[in-house]
């Protein structure tokens, strides 16, 4: 039994919506459920009825959910008790990112410093990838969280990898290859490929291009997308290559199809950048924090599903 599954269980009760619990504890609806039948099952209780329709507390989850309450309250002041003793915690960090690929990695990672130095003040800043590299060199920011490519051009820093990630193609419904579980991108002989512009960013242009030519894929033709790349898939002009965290395009484009790339990962793992020049307590503890988390979300990604 974890804290955080009981702030779980603790927010779903007051909020009665897994869809809401899931977005303000920054984890899936899926880990969610899991979370609930897990604590479910230890303490051999019912907590909550669910249909389509609607959620609510059991009796016994109605009792349950004051005590867990009340530990949660205990556990915030000896958090808080801890950090005025050893004085830490009174500055500020800012982090950069980009706003809807990371926003649910940004959140974890923030409740759990949190955690450990509630005083300290976290200021978000999102932009493009240009605009935050360059806030980065200037020393606007602490932290910097984007695909590793990106880092490429940074100095004075060393790198987190937070979530590795494998590559994945992005194709229009029909594709001859969509009913395969994974492909080798030299399988891609003589189609159109779709990738974002320069204007994006170069660096992760170039280390795109760069690993298809080592896989065996040279694109007949590139298109570089000046809006959204499942646009151009789903119209039929080609298909794409994105990080496997982007899957939820099928959703957004229901005309597309994901297919995994074999032997992608390390390329485009979401990393965390952080400046070690004037490092000051509250980033040293930030980055203890991020690499503690880092171990236990990839210990999570590799269980099986």
């Amino acid at each position: 039994m974890k804290l955080e599954v009981l702030k779980a269980f603790s927010v779903l009760g007051r909020t009665l919506s897994f869809r809401r619990t899931a977005e303000l504890m920054y984890i899936s609806q899926s880990a969610l459920t899991r979370q609930i039948e897990n604590l479910e099952a230890e303490w051999k209780v019912k907590l909550f009825t669910r249909s389509t329709r609607s959620v609510s507390l059991t009796k016994e989850g109605e009792a349950l959910l004051a005590d867990v309450e009340a530990l949660l309250a205990a556990e915030e002041r000896l958090v808080k008790h801890v950090g005025q003793l050893s004085g830490a915690g009174r500055g500020n960090i800012t982090i950069g990112y980009i706003e809807r690929p990371s926003m649910l990695l940004i959140g974890q990672m923030m409740t759990a410093f949190r955690r450990v130095c509630p005083q300290v003040r976290i200021y978000i800043v999102t932009g493009t990838i240009e605009r935050l590299l360059e806030q980065f060199r200037r020393g606007e920011l602490d932290c910097l969280l984007l695909l590793r490519p990106c880092m490429n051009s940074l100095k004075n820093c060393e790198v987190i990898t937070i979530e590795p990630q494998e590559m994945s193609v992005l194709a229009p419904v029909g594709h001859r290859l969509e009913n395969l579980p994974s492909i080798s991108l030299d399988l891609l002989k003589g189609e159109t490929l779709i990738i974002h512009s320069k204007e994006k960013s170069r660096d992760v242009q170039e280390t795109l291009l760069d690993f298809c030519h080592r896989s065996g894929y040279r694109p007949e033709r590139v298109i570089e997308a000046d809006e959204t790349m499942g646009n151009y898939v789903a119209n039929g002009r080609g298909i794409g290559l994105l990080p496997v965290y982007e899957r939820d395009f099928e959703l957004m484009f229901p005309g597309t199809k994901i297919i995994r790339v074999e032997n992608s990962a390390g390329i485009f793992d979401r990393v965390l950048a952080y400046r070690t020049q004037h490092m000051d307590r509250e980033l040293a503890l930030f980055v203890d924090t991020v690499k503690e988390f880092a171990r236990r979300h990839s210990k999570l990604l590799q269980k099986p599903k």
